[in-house]
């Protein structure tokens, strides 16, 4: 533990991704906290690194307020914030993870349950409702906790699985948003013979999961517990990066996240999007039929359009800030202080774009609004099976003519 305090404070001194949501006002305050006032020194470095040059300590400016800060009045491990601002943290994350998880499990239900539902479109909503389960039900309590709680409080495993399975499933969320762009794109475009067939879509679907597990690989390797004063405070760990030498953070942050996981995937949707605009714009001839068929598609993508402007506008906050942190120069105070209040803001934000979708899948699209009508009765009042047996048997014997007309029966 001490080897890993040694190395630690240079590396995480721009903190993490915007991707990982769990420990980030954590490592802002404690790199600030640190480089004013308290920083360990660690003297037995088996790598035969110089820790001195990383960890000293700055005997002038170390005050008794940013100690009682750190590590409480008494030495034991104080809450973040007020009583007040737990307490509203705390309702707004049950608030998303809630509406979360029943919202998604519905979109899940709904399309392996329908037949009909099992759309090109629909499979990829519904890799979009699996992604966003992993974020709700392992990365939202882990991050009320770190927004809760200074010290990281989970272990070593939490530590280095949350960061990941948070990575995997953005990238995942928004990979599939691209791959449902090209097919309405190509589908749109090319109405003959456009489109995903469902075998490509799990194919594409398998190479989407490839994909965000390769991105987000770093951060299960590179995420270690930090303890700056194992000896004085054993509790006092933190979840933070620990690059190794030779390996820059940074650049993998702006290739492996802001580039490949945020700008790229919604220019090519952005793309996508500009030319089934232009193709339904123009004045081209068309049947009747073909006019109905495109009215139906645009109706979807209307729907799709508003899911992928609601993705960016949910992660944009948490994404600005870090690139601010990672690739700016020094912060200056006031920045810091800023940084400090909007990061637990914009946590939340791009948490909650994981409950968002299936309220959006309701309100816009009809087929999705009917099926969920139709699924909650059978959730909340399940048929007997003794009973359903009973109706199978009645209509098995009822009269032929009546089996094309059960309405009216």
């Amino acid at each position: 533990m001490q080897e890993t305090a040694g190395r630690s404070h240079v590396n995480s001194s721009k903190l993490q991704h915007p991707l990982q949501v769990i420990n980030d006002l954590t490592s802002i305050q404690k790199t600030f906290l640190i480089e004013s006032d308290y920083v360990f020194q660690d003297t037995n470095i088996s790598t035969g690194m110089d820790s001195s040059s990383e960890w000293g300590q700055n005997e002038t400016n170390t005050t008794e307020t940013s100690t009682e800060l750190w590590w409480g009045e008494h030495g034991e491990e104080t809450l973040r914030h007020s009583r007040t601002v737990t307490l509203i943290l705390i309702v707004a994350y049950i608030l998303i993870l809630i509406i979360g998880v029943v919202g998604n499990s519905l979109v899940v239900c709904v399309v392996l349950r329908s037949p009909r539902m099992r759309t090109v479109t629909n499979l990829f909503i519904l890799n979009l409702a699996i992604a966003d389960l992993l974020v709700v039900l392992f990365c939202l309590p882990p991050t009320l906790l770190s927004n809760i709680l200074i010290p990281w409080v989970l272990g070593m495993w939490m530590c280095k699985t949350v960061p990941y399975i948070q990575g995997v499933s953005v990238c995942a969320s928004v990979y599939s948003l691209v791959a449902v762009s090209l097919d309405r794109c190509s589908a749109i475009l090319f109405p003959l013979g456009g489109g995903f067939t469902k075998r490509k879509a799990r194919g594409i679907i398998v190479i989407i999961w490839c994909i965000s597990c390769t991105l987000a690989m770093p951060w299960a390797l590179y995420f270690e517990i930090i303890a700056p004063d194992p000896e004085n405070h054993p509790n006092m760990v933190f979840c933070l990066e620990n690059w190794p030498e030779g390996l820059d953070g940074d650049l993998y942050f702006l290739i492996g996240n802001l580039l490949l996981c945020y700008l790229f995937p919604l220019s090519l949707v952005s793309l996508c999007y500009i030319l089934i605009w232009l193709s339904s714009s123009s004045h081209d001839s068309a049947a009747a039929l073909q006019k109905v068929h495109r009215k139906a598609k645009m109706g979807v993508l209307k729907m799709l359009i508003i899911v992928v402007l609601v993705f960016l506008l949910s992660w944009l906050p948490l994404y600005a800030l870090f690139a601010r942190i990672k690739l700016g120069s020094s912060l200056e105070p006031w920045e810091e202080n800023l940084i400090s209040i909007a990061t637990p803001i914009a946590q939340w934000l791009g948490s909650s774009n994981s409950c968002i979708n299936p309220l959006l899948y309701a309100f816009l699209n009809v087929k999705f609004r009917r099926a969920f009508q139709s699924l909650l009765p059978q959730c909340f009042h399940p048929k007997h099976p003794s009973h359903l047996s009973t109706t199978k048997s009645s209509l098995l014997h009822r009269p032929q003519t009546s089996m094309y007309n059960m309405n009216t029966t």
